[in-house]
């Protein structure tokens, strides 16, 4: 978080990753995310958020082994990334309804069955087959 002159404050995600097509599809959630911690700063008493966004930072690919021992110092590895910022849009009215529907699932007596077309299922299967905790979804 930063705050601005204004008093307001700027909520910046780091992503250590090309911004690409891939990345471009994660936004939406990434959207929610950060509107999530506008919300939650702003109903802490920080202060008016005034602007959420992410920063990509692309790791510039070390390309012959003259570029390793040139970015070798005697504390390590220095690499270097490309920075690129994605503004996002502030709506903090998209959490509320949000939160009710979550605090809506979780009051349930009994978890909503799995179908084969949740991909949250699926993933939560593939967990559990990796780590053999729990039964599958």
């Amino acid at each position: 978080m930063l705050r601005k002159d204004d008093g307001s404050i700027v909520i910046i995600d780091h992503k250590t990753a090309k911004l690409s097509k891939a990345q471009e599809a994660l936004v939406p959630v990434y959207s929610v995310q950060l509107n999530s911690y506008a919300w939650i700063a702003e109903r802490c008493g920080l202060g008016p958020v005034s602007e959420v966004g992410l920063v990509y930072f692309e790791p510039q690919t070390i390309k012959s082994p003259d570029d390793l021992s040139q970015s070798m110092s005697e504390d390590g590895l220095d690499l270097v990334f490309r920075p690129t910022s994605l503004p996002l849009l502030l709506n903090m009215r998209s959490i509320p309804p949000l939160l009710q529907r979550v605090r809506s699932i979780a009051d349930l007596d009994e978890p909503l069955p799995a179908t084969e077309s949740c991909k949250d299922c699926q993933a939560l299967d593939a967990i559990q087959r990796f780590t053999g905790d729990g039964e599958a979804a």
